[in-house]
């Protein structure tokens, strides 16, 4: 298992919203127009607009990833 330098610990977001957040961003995904992520009482909500069911399914996943074993609840609407 790999050690965490300091630098590791200062930089990581602490909060799974925000990984979450990071991730869609980082992950070369276009959802398009609008979306926003909320953890609410230990579950990561995606909510928002998105321009297909295909962009729908990847910030899931990659949400699903990020949020390490919390439960993700996807909320987000596609419309074309």
């Amino acid at each position: 298992m790999p050690i965490a330098s300091p630098v590791d610990e200062l930089t990581r977001p602490k909060r799974v919203s925000e990984r979450v957040r990071l991730a869609l961003r980082d992950g070369r995904v276009v959802l398009g127009r609008s979306w926003d992520v909320e953890e609410r009482d230990g579950v990561v909500h995606l909510r928002g607009r998105v321009g297909s069911y295909h962009a729908k399914q990847l910030a899931q996943e990659l949400a699903k990833s990020a949020a390490e074993g919390c439960p993700v609840r996807n909320e987000l609407d596609v419309v074309h």
